[in-house]
C-alpha cells in the first residue's frame, strides 16, 4: 500500500505472486501485471494524488483485511466522467488474500454512488433534488424504469436491490429458502436482486430449469458467491466449463460408477451398524449430530478409506463448513466463517495426505479410482474435487432423518418398505438394494421435500428470455432448486409427503423433463450432481439395516425446521427412541 500510494506501481504490483485486482462494485477483474498496471494508471490520471489511508488492520487465517479512506482530487478522467476538480474521500475496505506467504491479489469493496455523490453527478433518488435531477438527467433509465414496473414482456426482470453494496445479503444469508419462497410470491418465476455484492437473476418453474440448463446461455466461471468458493477451497468442476468441466468429471464419475458401488455398499454396513448402536443407546436424545457423523464415516471410507477414531473430528469441521456458507464472510478467528475456514485447511490438510498415500500406494478406493482415470489429474484438483463430494454427500444426513421421521409417521408405508426388504439378504451388497420400489420412492420423496440445497449457480453467456423476461450477459443467475422441488404446478399436494407420487400409475416425475431435478438435470457429464446414485444408495443402505433390525418412535418434539441452520434441521434435533429386534 506504501508503494502505491507512492505511486511506485511496479514495486507495488511485484509484491503480489498473482497480480489480480477484484473490484467488487463494479464487478470488474484485472488479471495480470499488465491488466493491473492500465489501473493504477488510470487511477493516478483521474486523482494525481490520490492515496489511501489506513485506519484499521484484520489479520485472519488466509488474508488480511484493511479498512480506510480513498482520498483524491478529480483532476482527470475517470470511468468517462471528465475532471470536476472535485475531492473524494469514501471509505473502503481491501482484502489480501493469502496461500502461505504468497499474496493472491486485492478484491476492493466500497459504494460506488458515495463516490459519484462526493462527484457531482449522482444524488440520492429518495430526495426531491434527487428526484427532479434523477428524472431530469436520466429520462430514458426513468422511462425504462416505469416500463419494467409494468411488467412489459422484454423487459428486466422485477424485483429489489436492497441496501446499497449489501442488497439484500441480510435476509438471504438469514434464511435461503424463506427468502426464494417470500420473493417468488412477490414477483412471479423469474426476479432480481443483489445477494453477496452479485446483482442476481433468479429463475424457478420447469421453464426457467430449461434455461439455466442451456449450456450455450448459461456458464458457470464466476457465478459462484465468493464465500462458497472460498469454503470449498477454490473452482472445482462444478465451477468451470467445458473443456476442463468435461476432463474432471469424466474421471470423477470412476469413482462413482457400478463397479465402485459394488465395492462400496458392502463397506458401509459396520458404519451403519455401530452408528444405529449409538442412537440406540442414547434413548430418546437427538440424533441429527450421530447421522451427520455416520455420513461422514461412509463416505470418507467409500472416496478416502476409513476415517478410524478420526470421524467425529472431520463430522465437526464440515458442519463447520456448512454453517459458514451462509454467515456473513468476515474472516477473522472466532466468526462463524472465520471458523470455516479453519475447519477447511484442517480438512484439505487431510485429503492431500491421503492424496500422497494413494499416489505412492493406489487401493481400491474413489480417490484411487479418480488418479487412476486422469494421470495428469493435479494433487490440488484432486484435493478440490474430493473435498466438493464429501461436502455433498455430508448433508445426505438429512435425509436419513426424514426417512426416520416418515416412516415413524406412517406404519402402513414402513409396512411396505420392510414387506420389500423381507426378501433381500441380511448381508449389505448392492444386490440387496436392487428391486425396492417403495424404499427408493420413499428416498426420492425425501429428496424433493427436504430443503437441502437452495440454489445452483450461473452465469449468462448471452442475453436469454425466460417467463418474459430479458436477462442480459454477464448477469449472474441462480436457478432455484427448492422452490421448484415444491412446484403444484408439478407435484400434486407438494407439502405432503407422498412417495407414490414417483409410482408409475401417477409418475408425476415425468409430467416435464425438468420436473424432478433436486441434483441437477443430466446429462452425468454435464452439472448434474456427481453423487445422484450415490446418495440414493447411502440411505437406500440406511434404511435396509434400520428396518431389518430396529423398531422406533418418535417422542414429543418439535419438528419444525430450523431455517437458522443450511440445511434446515428440525428444531429439537429429532430425538428418537429406537430398540433392536
Amino acid at each position: 500500500m506504501n508503494a502505491e500510494n507512492a505511486h511506485a506501481f511496479d514495486e507495488a504490483i511485484a509484491f503480489f505472486d498473482r497480480p489480480r485486482y477484484e473490484v467488487v462494485p463494479t464487478g470488474e477483474v484485472f488479471d495480470g501485471a499488465d491488466r493491473l498496471h492500465d489501473l493504477m494508471d488510470e487511477n493516478v490520471t483521474a486523482f494525481p494524488d490520490f492515496r489511501f489511508d489506513v485506519a484499521t488492520l484484520h489479520h485472519a487465517d488466509e488474508s488480511i483485511v484493511v479498512e480506510g479512506t480513498f482520498r483524491g482530487t478529480h483532476l482527470g478522467t475517470w470511468r468517462g466522467l471528465p475532471a470536476t476538480g472535485r475531492r473524494v474521500a469514501f471509505p473502503m475496505l481491501i482484502v489480501f488474500p493469502f496461500d502461505g506467504d504468497r499474496m493472491l491479489g486485492e478484491r476492493l469493496f466500497f459504494d460506488l454512488a458515495t463516490a459519484l455523490r462526493q462527484l457531482g453527478v449522482a444524488r440520492d433518488p429518495s430526495t426531491t433534488t434527487g428526484k427532479i435531477a434523477t428524472a431530469l438527467n436520466h429520462p430514458v433509465t426513468v422511462g425504462r424504469a416505469l416500463v419494467r414496473q409494468q411488467g412489459t414482456p422484454g423487459s428486466l426482470p422485477p424485483g429489489s436491490m436492497g441496501l446499497p453494496i449489501i442488497g439484500e445479503t441480510p435476509a438471504f444469508l438469514q434464511s435461503p429458502f424463506r427468502f426464494l419462497e417470500e420473493r417468488q410470491q412477490r414477483y412471479g418465476d423469474v426476479f432480481t436482486s443483489r445477494v453477496l455484492f452479485r446483482r442476481v437473476v433468479f429463475l424457478a418453474g420447469v421453464e426457467g430449469a430449461a434455461a439455466f440448463y442451456d449450456d450455450a446461455a448459461i456458464s458457470r466461471t464466476d457465478a459462484h458467491p465468493f464465500p462458497l468458493v472460498d469454503l470449498f477451497g477454490g473452482d472445482n468442476m462444478e465451477m468451470l466449463d467445458d473443456p476442463e468441466h468435461l476432463t474432471l468429471k469424466r474421471a470423477t464419475l470412476t469413482a462413482f460408477d457400478h463397479e465402485a458401488f459394488e465395492r462400496y455398499i458392502p463397506q458401509l454396513q459396520d458404519p451403519i451398524d455401530r452408528a444405529l448402536e449409538r442412537i440406540a443407546s442414547r434413548r430418546g436424545a437427538p440424533v441429527i449430530k450421530e447421522l451427520q457423523r455416520l455420513a461422514i464415516e461412509a463416505i470418507w471410507t467409500n472416496v478416502l478409506g476409513p476415517p478410524g477414531r478420526d470421524a467425529a473430528a472431520i463430522s465437526r469441521d464440515y458442519a463447520a463448513i456448512i454453517t459458514g456458507l451462509t454467515s456473513f464472510p468476515l474472516a477473522i478467528p472466532g466468526t462463524p466463517f472465520g471458523r470455516a475456514r479453519a475447519a477447511r485447511d484442517r480438512l484439505l490438510a487431510r485429503i492431500g495426505a491421503a492424496i500422497s498415500d494413494r499416489r505412492a500406494t493406489p487401493t481400491d478406493d474413489g480417490l484411487s479410482r479418480m488418479l487412476a482415470a486422469d494421470p495428469g489429474m493435479t494433487d490440488r484438483q484432486a484435493m478440490l474435487e474430493v473435498h466438493h463430494f464429501v461436502i455433498a454427500g455430508f448433508i445426505v444426513y438429512l435425509l436419513m432423518g426424514e426417512v426416520v421421521r416418515r416412516l415413524s409417521e406412517d406404519p402402513d408405508l414402513l409396512d411396505r418398505c420392510a414387506s420389500e426388504l423381507d426378501g433381500s439378504p441380511d448381508a449389505l451388497t448392492l444386490d440387496a438394494l436392487a428391486d425396492l420400489p417403495t424404499c427408493t420412492n420413499v428416498v426420492r420423496e425425501a429428496k424433493r421435500i427436504v430443503p437441502l440445497v437452495p440454489l445452483a449457480f450461473g452465469r449468462a453467456r448471452r442475453p436469454f428470455r425466460c417467463g418474459g423476461y430479458r436477462v442480459p450477459a454477464g448477469w449472474t443467475v441462480y436457478l432455484a432448486l427448492h422452490l421448484n422441488n415444491h412446484d403444484a404446478r408439478v407435484f400434486d399436494d407438494p407439502a405432503v409427503f407422498d412417495p407414490d407420487r414417483f409410482a408409475p400409475d401417477r409418475a408425476e416425475d415425468a409430467r416435464n423433463p425438468m420436473a424432478f431435478i433436486p441434483q441437477g438435470a443430466p446429462p452425468p457429464t454435464g452439472h448434474q450432481c456427481l453423487g445422484l446414485e450415490y446418495s440414493s444408495l447411502l440411505v437406500l443402505a440406511f434404511m435396509h439395516r434400520l428396518i431389518r433390525h430396529y423398531r422406533w418412535s418418535l417422542p414429543p418434539q418439535d419438528l419444525r425446521p430450523d431455517e437458522r441452520k443450511i440445511p434446515p434441521e428440525p428444531r429439537d434435533g429429532l430425538r428418537v427412541l429406537l430398540t433392536r429386534v
